[in-house]
This record gives structure tokens, C-alpha cells and sequence, in this order.
């Protein structure tokens, strides 16, 4: 029934007959309205049929695209959560099997995959969203935090804020993934999995803890990171007096605006940005190469590794690369037929919410536009390279350099 209507629909003859003489005063927008009583149209309220459009209606969606353009690395993590807890595991499981070595092999995979969601989801808000304070202070007040140009960060905004937010990655991520493995026994007794809750550690897994026992030392004497861990001398003897808790969080992005603000004072990182935003697809290009750098320092690491046998590094190595490069071809094949689909999404989101402010629509949109690249990249790399690509990477090597298999 249209809102416009609703007059005629409870007695049109008596409204007519009993008000025929006046229908050319009470016209309204909407027609004639015999009643004489004020019309209050309005733009009609979309009925959601589709799955797209009761998707743009969607608060939890509505909510997770604010996430999304509000920092990308926390929304990365939360769909990483589903992955690796919910889908992860079902794989697993769903072939049942009765050997007690296989059983044993599918519980640390099960454990291995919901610390790695766990974990990931709180050290990425423990430390993305700090970082993204960070830079978000330094984008509304350059000059403060610059000594050099800072109009290439207003004209490349958005490309500004998501590489910059994504400088600790290189570091943070190796962390993270030996943290993870870490985790997986006190996990796995906690789940009931595993009677001694211990379970032993592969040669490949024993490469990626390895690194969280790497010496950072020098890092911090580069001028370009000194920010990320230290404030200036100066404040830092105002402040460590007595600092309140309450005052501890603005102390920090303080100091990571002040961090990246040397950064980008760098004639490299400004050269960086104004070419990066002129990349077509520059969003997938910094998730495709933060996940190939870690999967190559993973080979990095196999290779210089004492614990794993030297018949057994390239295979490794060949594993680790040819996973990773079809994982990034993969993803970016499908982001290219994502990314057309979610330009026509765009106009189905904007005719389904046509109330919505100007602001909150436009960081809807970028939510939009970002989804594609996180969603495919996530899963691609989080449950289809362990999934399928590993195995059909395992046959690969094996072609290239034969296992040499010892006698049991």
C-alpha cells in the first residue's frame, strides 16, 4: 500500500462525491487529497527482495563496512576469526578418521588454527588500532609532526592512511605467527584434544618461532623508527614522573604520530605514496606483498634453520614459495571479477539507503571497495592455500625435488 495514497483507501466514493467541488483546492504532490489534510510524502522506504539488497539493509553488514574503512587490519582479522575457527576446523573434520596419528595430526591443526584467528583478532587491536590513532592525528595536523611538504598527504589521503597504518607489519606479522605456534598446546589442553596437552612442534613451525627469538638491534637506532618506541628525551623526563593510566593512551599515539610524522618526512616515502596512488589496484597490492614477504622470510628461515635436515630445506622452501604464489595469483584473479561486481553493488547500496548522510555514505562506499580485496585475499591465504593450494603445492615440489625418504 503506497504511504501516498492511504486516504483513498478507507472510503474513496464518500470522499469523492462529498468533496467534488473542492478537488482543485486541495491538490498536494501526491494529487488530489479530498480529506484537505496535509500530505507529509516522503521518499518511499526500498523494499529489500534480493540478497544484495537485504545485505545493504543489514546493520551487522552496515556495521562491518564502518570497521572496513575505519581500519581494514581489524576487519582483516575478523574475517580471519571465522575463517580459522569456524570453517577452518569444520574442514578438518569433516572427513572422520579413526587412526590415532591422523586424529592426533587434526587436533594440532584445529588448535594451530584457532590461536592463529584468536590471537590475530587481539594483538591486531592491540597494536593496529594505536597505530591507526597514530596516524589519524598525524593526517589532521601534519605541520605539527613534519618539518618538510605535507600536501602529498592531503592530495593521496586514503593511501596515506592505510600504508601508513601498515608499517608495523613487517615486523609484527613473523611475531605474531611465532606467538601463535606457541599458543597451540595450552590450547589444545584446553579443549580436551590431547591428554598431556603436548604435541610436537614441526620443522617447519620450529622455523617461524625461531624468529621471535631474532635480535631487533639496530632497529630502534634508525631515526625513521624511534618514534614507535621511544618519546622524545625531553617529554619523556615531563611525563615518566607520574603518568596516569587514563593518560598512557594519548602518550602513545603521541608518540607514533610523531614516528610516522619522520617517516613520512622522508623524500623515499613521499616519492612511495604520490606513485602508489596512482596504481590502479593499490589496496590489493599492499596485502598481496606483506603476505609474500612473510611467506619469504618463512623461506628465509627453513633455509638458515639448525633443526631441520638439509634433504628436507627445499622441499620446504619450494612448498612455502609455490603456495604463496598461487595463493597471490589466485587472489588477484578473483579480485579483478569482485571488483567490477562490487562497482555495480555500489549503486544498489546507495538506492537502498537514500537517507543516509553524505559522510556516512561515502565511508560505506570505501567500505565497499575494500571489501573485495579483504575478504578474497583473507581467504585465499587463511583457508584456501591450507585447504587446497598446500597439497597441490606438496605435489609440485616433490616433482621438482623428490623427498628423500628414509626407512621406518
Amino acid at each position: 500500500m503506497k504511504t501516498e495514497n492511504l486516504a483513498y483507501n478507507i472510503h474513496p466514493k464518500h470522499y469523492l462525491s462529498k468533496n467534488n467541488n473542492n478537488r482543485n483546492a486541495n491538490k498536494t504532490t501526491a494529487g488530489v487529497n479530498p480529506s484537505g489534510r496535509l500530505s507529509f510524502k516522503a521518499n518511499p522506504i526500498p523494499v529489500a527482495k534480493t540478497f544484495a539488497e537485504k545485505m545493504a539493509v543489514n546493520k551487522g553488514f552496515n556495521k562491518f563496512l564502518d570497521i572496513l574503512a575505519d581500519n581494514s587490519l581489524i576487519a582483516d582479522a575478523l574475517i580471519a576469526l571465522f575463517l580459522t575457527t569456524i570453517l577452518r576446523p569444520a574442514s578438518i573434520y569433516a572427513i572422520p578418521t579413526k587412526d590415532p596419528v591422523e586424529k592426533k595430526k587434526n587436533n594440532y591443526q584445529v588448535a594451530h588454527s584457532v590461536s592463529t584467528g584468536v590471537l590475530g583478532l587481539a594483538t591486531t587491536i592491540a597494536v593496529a588500532e594505536p597505530i591507526k590513532r597514530g596516524v589519524k592525528k598525524l593526517m589532521n595536523n601534519p605541520e605539527k609532526y613534519m618539518k618538510n611538504d605535507t600536501s602529498y598527504i592531503k592530495n593521496n589521503a586514503r593511501v596515506f592512511k592505510e600504508t601508513a597504518g601498515r608499517l608495523h607489519q613487517p615486523i609484527f606479522l613473523p611475531l605474531r605467527a611465532a606467538l601463535t605456534i606457541m599458543i597451540v598446546p595450552p590450547i589444545l589442553k584446553l579443549f580436551g584434544l590431547t591428554k598431556t596437552g603436548k604435541v610436537a612442534v614441526s620443522p617447519q613451525d620450529k622455523a617461524k618461532i625461531d624468529y621471535s627469538f631474532m635480535s631487533f638491534k639496530g632497529i630502534k637506532d634508525k631515526k625513521a623508527f624511534k618514534g614507535f618506541t621511544n618519546i622524545s628525551s625531553d617529554q619523556e623526563k615531563t611525563t615518566k614522573k607520574n603518568v596516569a593510566f587514563k593518560g598512557a593512551g594519548s602518550l602513545v599515539t603521541e608518540g607514533i604520530a610523531k614516528g610516522v610524522g619522520k617517516i613520512a618526512d622522508t623524500n623515499a616515502f613521499k616519492k612511495f605514496i604520490n606513485w602508489f596512488s596512482e596504481k590502479k589496484n593499490w589496496f590489493p597490492h599492499l596485502i598481496a606483498a606483506e603476505s609474500l614477504w612473510l611467506s619469504g622470510f618463512y623461506m628465509q628461515q627453513t633455509a638458515k634453520s639448525k633443526t631441520i635436515e638439509k634433504d628436507q630445506k627445499l622441499p620446504m622452501i619450494l612448498n612455502q614459495g609455490i603456495t604463496a604464489l598461487l595463493c597471490t595469483w589466485g587472489a588477484y584473479k578473483l579480485d579483478g571479477v569482485i571488483n567490477k561486481k562490487l562497482d555495480k553493488y555500489k549503486e544498489v547500496y546507495k538506492r537502498m539507503n537514500p537517507s543516509l548522510e553524505k559522510k556516512v555514505m561515502d565511508r560505506r562506499l570505501i567500505g565497499i571497495r575494500l571489501l573485495g580485496p579483504i575478504v578474497i585475499f583473507t581467504t585465499i591465504y587463511r583457508f584456501v592455500g591450507p585447504v587446497i593450494v598446500t597439497p597441490i603445492a606438496n605435489k609440485i615440489s616433490e616433482l621438482i625435488e623428490p623427498h628423500n625418504k628414509k626407512a621406518a
